[in-house]
C-alpha cells in the first residue's frame, strides 16, 4: 500500500505526481505532474504489499490519488482469476444490476463449474483461495472467515488511514 508523502520524499522527488501513464491516461507532458501529490508508492505495481515494506524509500515515487488508484486498478485487472470452488481459470467478470439504482455490483462466474461469487474491492482479485471475494470457502459472509488477501489489499483512504471494510 502507498505511504503518505513525507517532507524528505517531497524534497527528493518534488510534490508533482510521477505517473507516466500507468493509470491509463495519456499525460500530455509524458508525466501527470499534478501538483500536490499525496502518496509514495513504487513505480512498479507488480510488487506485493508485503514486499513494499522492504523497498528503499529512494525507489518510491510521489503519486496523486487518482493516478495511483487507477494504476492499481489496472494492475489488479491484469491477472488470471481463479474459481474458489473448482480452481478453474475459466472465469468471467460481470456486473449484477443493483435494484432501484443505475449501479452494478462486481461479480464473477466460473464457466467450468457454474459457481458465481461477488467480488470485494478490498480483496486480491488474483487470489486462488477466494477468487477476489475476500471470503474463504464459498460460505455466506456471516459464516466464513475473511481471506488473508483481504487485509493485504484493503483500499486506503487518501489520508493514509485504512478504510473500515466490513
Amino acid at each position: 500500500m502507498p505511504r503518505p508523502l513525507t517532507h524528505q520524499a517531497a524534497a527528493r522527488h518534488g510534490r508533482n505526481c510521477a505517473c507516466t501513464g500507468t493509470c491509463g491516461t495519456h499525460h500530455a507532458a509524458g508525466r501527470c505532474g499534478t501538483d500536490g501529490a499525496e502518496l509514495l508508492a513504487p513505480a512498479d505495481f507488480g510488487i506485493t504489499p508485503a514486499a513494499l515494506a522492504d523497498i528503499p524509500r529512494g525507489q518510491l515515487r510521489p503519486w496523486c490519488w487518482p493516478c495511483w488508484r487507477d494504476a492499481l486498478r489496472r494492475q489488479q485487472q491484469a491477472f488470471v482469476r481463479t474459481c474458489p470452488a473448482c480452481r478453474s481459470t475459466r472465469t468471467q467478470d460481470y456486473g449484477v444490476p443493483i435494484p432501484r439504482t443505475d449501479d452494478y455490483a462486481d461479480a464473477a462466474r466460473c464457466h467450468a463449474c457454474g459457481y458465481a461469487w461477488a467480488l470485494d474491492p478490498g480483496a486480491n482479485g488474483a487470489c486462488a483461495t477466494c477468487g477476489g471475494s475476500g471470503i474463504v470457502g464459498g460460505l455466506a459472509l456471516w459464516q466464513a472467515p475473511r481471506c488473508p488477501c483481504h487485509e493485504e489489499f484493503s483500499p486506503m483512504a487518501p489520508t493514509g488511514q485504512e478504510s473500515r471494510a466490513s
